[in-house]
């Protein structure tokens, strides 16, 4: 693993600061803006970055892209792998080789959820083995999408506008 020392210092400084119990100073938030284009075709503007949604055929989509449950699962694993990431910048040691295979399980059904998701991780790295399974458990403590399945009942809101007007319902 190349370490760019001047963007470790960058991940240390903002990751001991997740640390710390200033929870004002601790906020954040994300932002997608979409676009129907036509189909079951969507596009995703993030910051500079267009991602294409789709369904398959069989769904009703032309397959021109992941469909949503596709992204959220990649979603939720690249969250927790990029916290592996950080910590071996941070703690300084070398992963050689680092993959993660996600499959999710859900229930096709109205008001359906996923009730398993699975992440085989295959790590090679020279570390102890200790030491990559506390890694391992303070990844999934730093990984905000973990977090969120595992325990926060997380809030919902939708504010629907139609014409220009919200229209409650």
């Amino acid at each position: 693993m190349k370490i760019d020392h001047k963007k470790a210092k960058l991940i240390k400084k903002r990751t001991e600061h997740r640390y710390s119990s200033d929870s004002e100073d601790q906020k954040g938030s994300v932002r997608a803006d979409l676009s129907y284009i036509d189909g079951m075709k969507i596009q995703s503007k993030i910051k500079e970055f267009t991602l294409t949604i789709d369904e398959s055929d069989e769904s009703g989509g032309n397959d021109n892209g992941p469909n949503p449950l596709s992204y959220f699962l990649t979603g939720a694993c690249s969250c927790l792998m990029i916290q592996y990431l950080r910590l071996a910048i941070i703690n300084e040691f070398n992963i050689k080789k680092l993959n993660i295979t996600a499959r999710g399980h859900f229930e096709m059904k109205v008001k359906g959820v996923f009730n398993k998701i699975i992440y085989d991780i295959y790590l090679i790295s020279d570390e102890k083995p200790e030491k990559i399974k506390n890694i391992a458990g303070e990844a999934e403590d730093l990984c905000f999408i973990h977090n969120t399945l595992i325990k926060a009942g997380v809030k919902m809101e939708t504010n629907l506008h139609l014409n220009g007007k919200l229209l409650i319902f």
